[in-house]
């Protein structure tokens, strides 16, 4: 049997949102908006549930409190799409993914081809300078959009990286370049340019490289693919709007 692949989910404005959930949890008394606004990311759990048909396994990685993410996950009923979860006391602040690599058993070399990072944040992202580096990070800002984009997204990869998602992020963006840009203070200053993709037809995609001090370089320098931070932006994706699915997160039992 092929071995799994490996999804690292951010949890607050990715998988839905929960806002406020923690003054909840005290007893503080919530605005009726606050309550209404809670809700997942539409088409979830059923992403979840065929990723995992499809040899995925699942963990959450958040820098929220152990104990708030174990309760947010009780009463959401989703603890058991995720096979580990991550939270600030075992992942720290700066997203350390090297735990979730040891956890899994993963070299650098196996978790680029069979790990993949989702987020929607720039925090998210894997710091290179970790022993991260080459591990694609998908970023999707927008919470609204139906997750069936996130198969199709990774599909896509395996396809065009003969099931590496580091080599079909390779296969799509081509030739690792740099491209010189002005400074306002009159020098220069090299970059790992941007790619549009169209993906599935309809999800607008921005492909780019990143390095530990973001997407500029050193004149004269370039890394390699597996030593940058390979970035997937979700740029838009109308066909997949879609409202919030409501939860009720005041529910105890």
């Amino acid at each position: 049997m092929p071995k799994p692949k490996i999804i690292c989910w951010d949890l607050d404005f990715l998988l839905g949102n929960f806002e406020s959930f923690s003054r909840a949890l005290t007893g503080e008394p919530l605005s009726p908006d606050i309550i209404g606004s809670w809700g997942l990311r539409p088409g979830i759990k059923e992403t979840l549930e065929r990723l995992a048909h499809e040899n995925y396994m699942h963990t959450i990685t958040t820098t929220a409190l152990e104990w708030r993410t174990q309760e947010l996950m009780n009463r959401l009923g989703t603890g058991h799409y995720f096979s580990k979860i991550y939270t600030r006391e075992t992942i720290t602040t700066d997203k350390d993914y090297i735990v979730v690599m040891a956890y899994f058993g993963l070299s650098l070399e196996e978790a680029q081809k069979r790990m993949v990072i989702i987020g929607d944040g720039p925090g998210d992202r894997p710091d290179p300078s970790y022993g991260a580096a080459g591990i694609v990070f998908i970023l999707e800002q927008n919470l609204y959009h139906d997750a069936v984009l996130f198969e199709h997204i990774l599909a896509d990869l395996l396809a065009k990286g003969d099931g590496s998602f580091n080599r079909g992020f390779q296969a799509i963006y081509g030739p690792l370049r740099t491209e010189e840009r002005p400074l306002f203070s009159g020098g220069k200053y090299a970059a790992y340019p941007p790619l549009d993709y169209i993906s599935h037809g309809n999800i607008s995609l921005v492909l780019q490289y990143i390095g530990t001090e973001g997407s500029s370089v050193v004149l004269g320098e370039i890394g390699t693919p597996y030593s940058l931070v390979p970035q997937i932006t979700v740029k838009e994706a109308e066909a997949y709007r879609k409202p919030l699915e409501p939860v009720n997160l005041l529910k105890t039992e």
